[in-house]
């Protein structure tokens, strides 16, 4: 049968006057309906000038797929690119390690900004006058900001000084007032008056991503927050997803290339109060081999994709290297299998993913108006990561960071997709074209979340097309 549908194939491609090459065969005979494809792929190609006669399955690749087309991922390769990755951790913390981290965020957002025509003549703190109604345009990070009885007041430093804002109550700026939080790189045009800026706009680094490069309709899957070692784990859920994968019966399950996991695929020991009585499994190293025992059931095919949350095996704080190697033996084992930083970059068939655990979004929920614990709430936080160009700004509250002499969590590609785990909350949204993807939990409520009124969403996985950015949630719960 498969060979009489190959002939079918071959013979109608050369009645059009073109060769099909063995994979582009093997390509097509994996679609619904073969020589429909076929006819569609050379339409596309006779449509658009090109010349080529042999048909082959980058070929294939040209032709924009239908809203409702799968490809199967086993007649693709992988194709993905690190753009960057968090290697190594460098230097100690000190008055001048903090300096030279604070002054790296500072001139890469301050450089996106400057990019902006409203802003592209700006002065240095220190260089501004003392006089009275002279307009100015400055860039820097936010200091400390307060409200007062007409508006609020936000001081911002660069390099050279020091400067308060004072942002009007009735002005065209007070709307962003709200998503100033602290160590957030803005940029500020007003009039300068008795040595403070009366502002007329604020401006955030924010900005679109390229569009997305035409990919085919493979798709990624996003997971995150496992906990494998807690009594709250839902093994039995997550194992239907991986059976799920491995029968292939649904059209999505077969198109999976790629699983993006976002840290916490171990519950760890010691992370929050009363954590030992909700082990399953209280060895680290244990979690971990039980963790690479249902990854490896993930099919060859797939390549998995693993960062590192604040529960796995990592460094202390952020940017978190990729999991220890002496804690994840069994995982590196494994050859579809890549442990990488968190943040990581990666290009999946040119379509950009930043992958982070998300430990920030904690410190950002408290204190944005409007963000919180659910799923409208925590999307209002996940748009400010774009807005704010950083994965993780503000220093000194619950997330600690690593005063390195570069500042990765700086989001120096705006990507497609950002992928983000760690408060348990499925939701999904999209800001200046990025979309954005909390995958939520497989682990049930826990004591200590209880106690902070924290309800999560477990067993949810995220799947997205690569064509067109489609996005499917799934519920394993239900399956």
């Amino acid at each position: 049968m498969r060979s009489t549908r190959a002939k079918e194939l071959i013979r109608t491609a050369l009645l059009e006057g073109y060769q099909l090459s063995p994979d582009a065969i093997k390509l097509l005979l994996r679609m619904e309906d073969p020589i429909k494809a076929l006819r569609r792929i050379i339409a596309f190609l006779r449509g658009n000038g090109d010349q080529r006669v042999v048909i082959d399955k980058d070929c294939l690749l040209l032709l924009k797929e239908g809203p409702d087309e799968w490809a199967d991922a086993r007649g693709y390769d992988a194709r993905l690119r690190i753009i960057e990755e968090v290697k190594t951790i460098d230097g100690e913390a000190s008055y001048e390690s903090f300096r030279r981290y604070f002054l790296d965020r500072l001139r890469r957002l301050s450089r996106i900004i400057r990019q902006r025509p409203d802003f592209s003549g700006c002065m240095k703190i220190g260089d501004l006058g003392r006089g009275v109604e002279d307009e100015v345009k400055v860039i820097g990070l936010v200091y400390d900001k307060r409200e007062v009885k007409n508006g609020f007041i936000i001081s911002i430093e660069d390099e050279t000084g020091f400067v308060d804002v004072f942002v009007p109550k009735d002005s065209l700026a007070c709307d962003k007032v709200r998503f100033v939080v602290p160590d957030i790189c803005i940029g500020v045009e007003g009039i300068v008056r008795n040595g403070m800026i009366i502002a007329e706009d604020l401006a955030f680094p924010e900005c679109k991503p390229n569009p997305p490069p035409r990919a085919p309709p493979l798709s990624v899957l996003l997971v995150s927050d496992l906990h494998v070692g807690s009594s709250m784990f839902r093994r039995e859920a997550f194992e239907r997803l991986v059976d799920w994968l491995r029968k292939g019966e649904d059209p999505v399950a077969r198109s999976v290339k790629y699983v993006l996991i976002a840290g916490d695929i171990v519950d760890g020991a010691g992370i929050y109060p009363g954590q030992e009585e909700e082990l399953m499994v209280r060895d680290v190293r244990e979690q971990y081999r039980e963790a690479a025992k249902l990854i490896e059931k993930i099919p060859d095919h797939i390549e998995v994709i693993i960062v590192p949350g604040n529960h796995d095996a990592t460094s202390l704080a952020l940017p978190y290297i990729g999991i220890f190697e002496e804690y994840a033996e069994e995982l590196l084992q494994l050859p579809n299998v890549m442990l990488l930083s968190d943040p990581t970059t990666i290009a999946i068939h040119d379509v950009i993913f930043t992958i982070s655990h998300g430990r920030s979004l904690d410190d950002l929920i408290a204190y944005i108006p409007g963000a919180s614990f659910d799923e409208n709430g925590l999307a209002v936080v996940m748009k400010c990561l774009v807005k704010f160009r950083h994965l993780a700004p503000i220093y000194g509250s619950r997330t600690p960071l690593a005063p390195l002499s570069r500042d990765y969590m700086v989001l120096d590609v705006v990507p497609h997709v950002i992928h983000l785990g760690h408060v348990h909350i499925c939701s999904v949204t999209t800001y200046k074209g990025v979309l954005l993807i909390n995958t939520g939990t497989w682990q049930e409520q826990t004591q200590y979340q209880r106690t902070l009124g924290i309800m999560p969403t477990p067993c949810r996985a995220v799947v997205v097309r690569l064509s067109d950015l489609k996005v499917k949630v799934l519920n394993f719960n239900a399956y």
